[in-house]
Order: C-alpha cells, then structure tokens, then sequence
C-alpha cells in the first residue's frame, strides 16, 4: 500500500459523501400552497411627507392637550384640557381643574366620546402631548 493509494481511495470517499444530485433550478411548489398565495400589494407612494400624510389622515385624528392658566383672583393655577378635531380645527374645552389627576382626566374624555355620539367611530388616532409636568393622561 502507498501513500497514493490511501489518498485516492480518501478523495473517491469525499466524493460520494458529499456529491449532491445535479438538480437545477427550485423545486416546485404544492398547488395548496399556491392556492394560499396572495398578490403583491400595490405600489405605495414613497415621496409621502409627514404633511401629505397628516392632511391624509386629519380626519381620523384628535389631539389632546393641557394649558394652563394662572388665576390672580383664587391665587392658583388653573389647567385647561382640551381636545382638537385635527381635520376641521373644532377646539372642544372638556374642563378645568386645579388638579388634573387620572380619574378626573379619565371623566373628561369619557364626556367627550358622549359628546360626540356615532361620529366617535370615524376617529382612530388621538394625539398627545407625554411632557413630564405631572400630568399623565391614563392608558
């Protein structure tokens, strides 16, 4: 036995173990999987511009806030919450308080979806302000 010998007898055992079938091209697809594809979805505007897109959306948002006001009279700061229709600019004043806690803020916005009845389902979006000035709107 030569060194040769061992070393072609060592490349036809690579050779079987690790030759794959010659097959070209992908396999074919199940016809239940082809019958579950769905088409590509259309084309979407990739010049969309945070304007274009709220003018989009503004009939579907609210925006939420709080100012407030100090009162010289009563000597203490009065907050305001109010809620903006974005697409028509309606400004609704949903109440004051010296101290905007979560049961109180929770309160006002129910008021408000009872304001505003069957229109409440054409609204999906509310915008709000997350500043740390102590006042959390509830989840």
């Amino acid at each position: 036995m030569t060194p040769g010998a061992v070393l072609r007898w060592h490349r036809r055992l690579v050779a079987k173990k690790w030759t794959y079938p010659n097959k070209t091209g992908r396999p074919p697809v199940d016809d239940a999987v082809v019958a579950l594809r769905m088409p590509p979805a259309p084309r979407r505007d990739t010049d969309m511009s945070w304007r274009r897109f709220l003018r989009t959306q503004a009939a579907s948002m609210l925006a939420c806030d709080l100012f407030h006001v100090d009162c010289a009279v009563i000597l203490k700061r009065v907050y305001v919450f109010f809620v903006l229709e974005v697409s028509t600019r309606y400004v609704h004043i949903l109440g004051t308080t010296t101290n905007p806690d979560g049961p109180w803020t929770t309160q006002q916005a129910r008021n408000l979806l009872m304001d505003l009845g069957s229109r409440t389902e054409g609204f999906g979006f509310l915008i709000r302000d997350r500043a740390a000035g102590g006042f959390q709107l509830p989840p």
